[in-house]
C-alpha cells in the first residue's frame, strides 16, 4: 500500500495462504478501513470505496474527518519462481 498525495495505490505483495487481511490507514483526520480478499479469478476482482465501485490502479483520498470503507478483490497470480504475489490492477 502505497500513496502519492492524495491517492492510495493498493498493490500488496503477501503469502497465497492469507485469503484476506485488513488495515486502518489514517489521512488527516479521515480513517480509511480496508479490507484485501485474494481472489483465484480475474473477473472476480474489483475495488470499492463506501460500496461505489472505482476504476484505475488508486483510490482517491479525501480529508472530510469521516471513516471511509475500501473492500478490494484481488486476483492472485504465482511467479514462475513458486513465489506468490498478489496485485490489485
Amino acid at each position: 500500500i502505497k500513496r502519492k498525495g492524495d491517492q492510495l495505490y493498493l498493490e500488496p505483495c503477501v503469502p497465497a495462504d492469507w485469503k484476506s487481511f485488513s488495515v486502518n490507514y489514517q489521512f488527516g483526520e479521515s480513517n480509511y478501513q480496508i479490507k484485501i480478499t485474494q481472489t483465484r479469478n480475474a473477473d472476480e476482482e474489483n475495488t470499492s470505496v463506501d460500496g461505489i465501485p472505482q476504476e484505475g490502479k488508486f483510490i482517491s483520498l479525501i480529508d472530510d474527518q469521516k471513516d471511509h470503507s475500501i473492500l478490494a478483490n484481488i486476483y492472485f497470480e504465482s511467479s514462475v519462481e513458486k513465489r506468490q504475489v498478489v496485485k490489485l490492477v
